[in-house]
């Protein structure tokens, strides 16, 4: 098959259709039912990764499958075909072969089979690099924390203590770090220059967000669909990735609330961790929406009247497409 000259553009065209089919559904559910749980909504955010990897697996079982027009059985395919070319759609079916295997005839197959596992290869290399950039990190960060003293602070909340001891999570101080950070897998830094400023239930709030990253391990949830964003690195998952990590931070603010730490507390903290990082952004970080701290400090202090989602913005054009491809595939199933 990987000498099939279209068959590595069948793949491309897949993904494309697998990642965001699913990427609307999701963006469609959480708008439908209205879920206000950032867990749940950076969960199901992750689907759309997962797509990928089951439209590779099992490509002939996927939703990409039946509405990609270079799938072998895809139904826009049929309808194409039937309407435009009535004796190529015999011939194919006489003969039993796809459509992308008949575009296929005819063509020096080496040259392409020399293409398909240089593209595989650079998949490949990419999934390495970042492999081998989360290793160094990870070593880096675990450095940091050698290096770093405990921290002696107490924690007033009874709940908080508890599940911290019970899961054997260790805070440190540490001056090399400029925000708090979790470290995998069950380390917590916090910046020497932020403990100083930070008030007890400030303190408490940040622990806590922090304790949410090691509770559901996001950094481990974060490497896995960066480790499979650069594998299908032809399909634009930057700002949906944006998005899942926005919902990660506000999952652990609202984890915050757990523990009876008021939420302005967590707003307040969020406040000086910015204004101690002195980089452009912070010149102008309170004047637009669209900043992921303005956008976790609305929320937490329940000033935000709704998310926005890009995908949401062509809700007519999706509901008509997705009605039309609907009919086609119960038309020619």
């Amino acid at each position: 098959m990987i000498s099939n000259p279209f068959f590595l553009l069948s793949i491309l065209v897949s993904s494309l259709f697998a990642f965001f089919t699913t990427a609307f559904v999701v963006a469609m559910v959480m708008k439908i039912f209205r879920i206000k749980k950032h867990r749940i909504r950076s969960t199901l955010r992750l689907l759309p990764f997962f797509s990928l990897v089951l439209d590779l697996v099992l490509n002939q079982y996927s939703i990409a499958y039946w509405i990609s027009p270079l799938s072998c059985a895809s139904c826009v395919q049929k309808l194409f075909l039937e309407v435009f070319f009535p004796q190529v759609k015999a011939h194919l079916m006489e003969n039993h072969i796809s459509l992308v295997s008949h575009l296929g005839i005819g063509h020096e197959h080496a040259i392409f089979s020399s293409v398909f596992v240089l593209f595989g290869t650079i998949s490949l290399f990419f999934v390495l690099k970042k492999l081998a950039q989360a290793f160094f990190l990870m070593r880096s960060l675990h450095a940091i924390a050698k290096r770093a003293i405990v921290s002696n602070r107490p924690i007033s909340s009874i709940a908080l203590s508890q599940a911290l001891q019970k899961n054997h999570v260790s805070i440190y101080l540490s001056q090399e770090t400029q925000v708090p950070l979790t470290v995998y897998p069950n380390i917590i830094i916090i910046p020497q220059k932020t403990i100083e400023t930070l008030s007890q239930q400030e303190f408490e709030a940040v622990i806590a967000h922090e304790w949410g990253h090691v509770k559901y391990r996001d950094p481990l949830a974060r490497l896995l669909y960066h480790v499979i964003a650069v594998f299908f690195w032809w399909v634009p998952t930057y700002s949906w990735i944006k998005k899942v990590e926005e919902e990660q931070e506000m999952a652990c603010d609202q984890n915050v609330l757990k523990y009876g730490i008021a939420g302005d507390s967590i707003a307040s903290a969020l406040c000086k961790v910015a204004r101690q990082l002195k980089t452009h952004q912070t010149v102008c970080y309170f004047n637009s929406r669209e900043n992921s701290t303005v956008a976790r400090i609305e929320d937490i202090l329940g000033l935000r009247a709704g998310s926005r989602d890009p995908v949401l913005g062509l809700n007519f054009f999706g509901v008509v497409l997705g009605g039309f491809l609907l009919l086609i595939c119960m038309m020619y199933l």
